[in-house]
């Protein structure tokens, strides 16, 4: 079980105090955290938003094209996107499942601490029951 010390307190901005996790050691600031956290957070969303675009585009353009092995030469850009979009989607899910793997350490890491130091930590950065 990891362990937390306040190593460089800063009375007058306490996420800005510098802390020590012990099992693992690693400096860092609550403000770094919660910024990797939002920046973890937005990125999961626009992979997200970008999978549910690619795959309405990808139906509209199985609408048009039933059949790709008869695809006319007008056709083969939009059948290229649509291949191109496929490809894409394992690196979106692959990024959507980093964030959530990210976002629940930070957010349990931001709980011990609130916890341990009594730091007041805004609820949208601390573990919740589902994220």
């Amino acid at each position: 079980m990891s362990q937390y010390k306040i190593i460089d307190e800063n009375v007058e901005q306490p996420y800005d105090s510098v802390i020590q996790k012990t099992g693992l050691t690693s400096e860092f600031t609550i403000n770094q955290l919660m910024d990797h956290l939002d920046f973890s957070s937005k990125k999961m969303k626009e992979a997200e938003t970008q999978v549910e675009i690619n795959d309405k585009q990808n139906e509209l353009i199985e609408e048009t094209i039933p059949v790709l092995k008869d695809i006319p030469e007008e056709q083969w850009q939009m059948a290229t996107t649509y291949f191109v979009r496929k490809q894409q989607r394992l690196e979106y899910e692959q990024l959507i499942e980093t964030c959530k793997e990210t976002i629940a350490k930070y957010k349990k890491t931001l709980e011990d601490i609130k916890n341990e130091f009594g730091i007041d930590i805004p609820e949208q950065y601390v573990q919740k029951e589902n994220i």
